[in-house]
């Protein structure tokens, strides 16, 4: 590692360092097992993104599986997202569970798709830009809200 991290803040969420110091905990800190085990939130937030994905497509009228060629049958999310051994995938499922509920009706599923991107943001901060689009993304599939919609608009 190079010296410049050692004294620096962590860039990741509190979830991630959890799971971090779990994976550690559960090697018996021998760092190719760790990074083995840490796939494995990788591999949970790839299977997020396989069910919200199509969610939010049909949701907000696109095609799924346009979305899922598009968005999980690429190289990159195999060999960054699962072999890389950072937390994006993770942060991403998450993100996108969180949009994935916001389609549902009602407030308690506003509060539970905010609980799951709040997750999100506990992994890694760039999910907070998901947080903005919570609310709309709600609001789009929950016509039966106006007021709250015209106090949004």
């Amino acid at each position: 590692m190079s010296a410049r991290w050692v004294a620096s803040t962590s860039p990741y969420g509190p979830l991630w360092l959890r799971l971090s110091q779990a994976a550690d905990w559960l090697t018996g800190s021998h760092p190719l097992l760790a990074a083995l085990v840490l796939r494995l939130p990788a591999f949970a937030g790839l299977l997020l993104c396989l069910w919200a994905i199509p969610v939010l497509a049909q949701a907000l009228d696109g095609r799924a599986s346009a979305g899922l060629w598009l968005g999980l049958a690429s190289p990159l999310v195999v060999v960054l997202g699962i072999g890389g051994g950072h937390n994006d995938l993770l942060m991403l499922g998450l993100a996108l569970a969180g949009l994935g509920v916001a389609t549902r009706r009602g407030v308690p599923a506003l509060a539970t798709a905010a609980a799951l991107t709040g997750l999100a943001v506990m992994v890694k901060s760039p999910a907070a830009i998901a947080l903005a689009f919570t609310v709309p993304v709600w609001l789009q599939t929950n016509r039966e809200a106006p007021a709250l919609r015209r106090i949004v608009a």
